[in-house]
């Protein structure tokens, strides 16, 4: 290779526009074969090229180069054995773009190979596939697949936790990842365990923040454990002399001797968690609408049988609330709407609990 001779052939502004485009095809795994066209030249431009082909001044609207003609000139000239080595010596080494995204294809389709046994509940295996899990992760990560091990590493840790029994948000992103709000809105761990959460609950992809709070309380994260209650009429909790007294379990009992509904909260149930006897509460109904409570309150007060209300759809107190009644071995009765919202819902909790359909079956309907 002779350098001089080459940075006069080809190293000058007229011609940098022909070893930039050289150059990116390299980038792009391609052969410096055929040829390039340069659309309106400037006069010097062309002037360059018929100089370095020896060549009569050209014409024409564009300017055409032949690759493998110009690397016989410098064969030939004995200025440089091959067009590559030419390219490499005026503009530096350069990467194949290509082969490096394919390498990197595989190292992410690797990854998530790796991770596939890592947890074979069916919804997690159908998040892991998705083509949107794939995408954020890649975005996440800035397309470096050793980020994106440790990122998928830390969520699927984080739904091995789920469904929690009602685990502030919070302090499961603590105990994870160590900082409160990494699965805040917005935060890379936050958002792929969402998507997985609303996989594992069978609920669409969050599109507010109603969508989000009802995703983290079907699987039992709590978001605001202040916020979210369930309505409840008549229902007693366990007799004084069986046991200690929650806050809870007195709350309940105080409205059942007044005839007045009361809502407690998913903070409530949580921390001072209510007991049931099944032999003095054999039956509970579930109603969807707050209007049957109501109705009950005013009609029927204290001689009511006990109603629980889930209020449109479900909240993690509502959850947590038939969890505790299911353990008991109370019976639960279900009626709600038969709209399709209403089905959806009751789908959902039938699936969930051990629920009987009061006045809820096709007779009904018809």
């Amino acid at each position: 290779m002779d350098p001089e001779r080459l940075r006069r052939l080809l190293g000058g502004p007229e011609l940098a526009w022909l070893v930039d485009r050289l150059r990116r095809r390299l980038e792009r795994g391609g052969e410096l074969k055929g040829s390039v066209r340069l659309r309106h030249p400037s006069a010097a431009q062309r002037l360059a090229v018929d100089r370095l082909f020896g060549r009569p001044p050209s014409t024409g609207s564009g300017l055409v180069v032949s690759l493998e003609g110009l690397e016989t000139l410098l064969r030939h000239a004995e200025v440089c054995p091959s067009l590559p080595q030419a390219v490499a010596f005026l503009t530096g080494p350069w990467v194949d773009r290509r082969a490096l995204a394919n390498q990197r294809a595989g190292q992410w389709q690797q990854l998530f190979e790796d991770f596939r046994s890592s947890d074979p509940r069916p919804e997690i295996q159908a998040w892991l596939a998705e083509r949107r899990t794939r995408l954020q992760l890649r975005r996440y990560c800035k397309e470096n697949p050793s980020a994106g091990r440790g990122l998928l590493k830390q969520a699927l840790a984080t739904l091995q936790q789920l469904p929690a029994p009602g685990i502030p948000l919070a302090a499961l992103a603590a105990d994870i990842a160590g900082d409160s709000h990494a699965l805040d809105l917005g935060r890379p761990l936050g958002t792929l365990v969402l998507g997985a959460a609303a996989s594992l609950a069978g609920l669409p992809h969050p599109r507010g923040a109603e969508d989000r709070r009802e995703i983290w309380a079907a699987v039992g994260v709590v978001q605001d454990d202040l916020s979210a209650s369930v309505l409840i009429f008549g229902l007693p909790s366990a007799a004084p002399g069986s046991g200690p007294q929650t806050l809870t379990s007195r709350i309940l009992n105080l409205h059942l001797e007044t005839g007045e509904p009361c809502r407690l909260t998913t903070g409530q149930l949580l921390r001072h968690p209510p007991r049931f006897d099944r032999s003095a509460t054999p039956t509970v109904h579930v109603c969807e609408n707050p209007a049957v409570v109501s109705a009950a309150a005013r009609k029927l007060g204290t001689h009511s049988r006990p109603l629980l209300c889930v209020d449109g759809q479900p909240t993690l107190a509502v959850h947590r609330l038939l969890s505790l009644l299911a353990a008991a071995g109370i019976r639960l009765l279900y009626h709600g709407d038969f709209d399709w919202p209403g089905l959806a819902i009751a789908r959902r909790l039938f699936e969930r609990y051990p629920l009987d359909p009061w006045r809820f079956t096709t007779a009904d309907y018809l």
